[in-house]
């Protein structure tokens, strides 16, 4: 859900023109602000790292 939110908000920010070729952040609403890295990826937050601790967490 948060990722269909924040292509929500990059692309309105795309459209609007306050996301520029070069910014390395963007507003994302409730998400906060969202870095932008290699010029045209963004991150919707820290990887997440699967251990043999927290797998059995997740239902796959």
């Amino acid at each position: 859900m948060d990722l269909g939110y924040a292509a929500a908000y990059v692309m309105r920010a795309t459209a609007d023109g306050t996301l520029q070729p070069g910014d390395t952040e963007v507003e994302a609403g409730k998400l906060g602000t969202l870095s932008v890295i290699n010029g045209s990826e963004i991150l919707l937050g820290a990887p997440f790292i699967f251990t043999k601790d927290n797998i059995n967490e997740f239902e796959f």
